[in-house]
């Protein structure tokens, strides 16, 4: 229960148990400021523990699990709607400071190309912007401003990893099986298939990764728990490192040198 206060800016007596002495002097500050027509103290700013860049935005962590994102927000990849210039109105605005991402609290934040991904602290994913081909994983196609749970991520498939791209995203699992969804045009999910997903799918053949990462094009490549490294999807400049120049719609290993 909040205190409350009386006239004259005293905070009433008897305030319940669980506010400590901190909490309590920082009401009656607040009251005393009111009382006396003054503005209350400006919050602190946030303390960041981890920041990352995505194609036009950028997103970072705060030490109490608040996501924050500022820079390019045509397809409410910062959680926000976009807010339109008077004199451009078909123009989305530049967030040139953070804002924080609205009811969520994460334990990582992942931008992509124009969406943006964040692991809830029990293994949930979480995804919004951009969704032409499905990169949110919510099973359907429409860009959203709102935060959608990625399905098929439940009970005994928590993520521990999130890796937006351009037009896909993929998530590491605590089974170490890694699942990507959204554009798949030249196999870069990884599922054998060049169809492109609404909801995750497996990558096939990968059941001990340890760490994802998706390109801003079209590959993906995986690390595994003896070290090599797997890699799927587009191919034409060499980027899978198995010495050829062709598509793979499943991993296949980087051939590093024996010496």
């Amino acid at each position: 229960m909040l205190a409350r206060c009386k006239s004259g800016g005293r905070v009433r007596q008897g305030v319940r148990s669980g506010l400590g002495a901190a909490a309590v002097a920082a009401v009656a500050a607040v009251a005393a400021a009111m009382a006396l027509g003054l503005p209350a103290a400006a919050a602190p700013p946030p303390v960041i523990v981890r920041v990352a860049a995505g194609g036009h935005h950028t997103s970072a962590l705060d030490t109490a699990g608040q996501v924050w994102c500022w820079g390019y927000n045509d397809w409410g990849q910062l959680g926000y709607p976009p807010i339109l210039w008077d004199d451009q109105p078909r123009d989305p605005n530049i967030y040139r400071r953070p804002v924080r991402v609205r009811r969520l609290l994460a334990a990582e934040v992942a931008p992509g190309g124009f969406h943006t991904c964040a692991l809830g602290p029990l293994g949930a994913a979480y995804c919004w912007g951009a969704n032409g081909y499905g990169q949110l994983g919510n099973g359907r196609s429409a860009d959203s401003i709102a935060l959608g749970r990625v399905r098929r991520l439940g009970q005994g498939r928590h993520a521990t990893q999130l890796d937006p791209g351009d037009l896909h995203s993929c998530a590491l699992r605590s089974s170490g099986r890694v699942a990507c969804w959204g554009y798949n045009l030249v196999g870069q999910l990884g599922d054998g298939t060049n169809t492109s997903r609404l909801t995750p799918v497996e990558v096939l053949g990968l059941t001990d990764a340890t760490q994802v990462t998706t390109s801003l094009f079209r590959h993906t490549c995986a690390l595994r728990a003896d070290g090599r490294v797997l890699c799927w999807g587009e191919n034409g400049d060499g980027q899978l490192g198995d010495g050829t120049t062709v598509d793979r719609w499943a991993p296949v290993e980087v051939l590093f040198p024996d010496d």
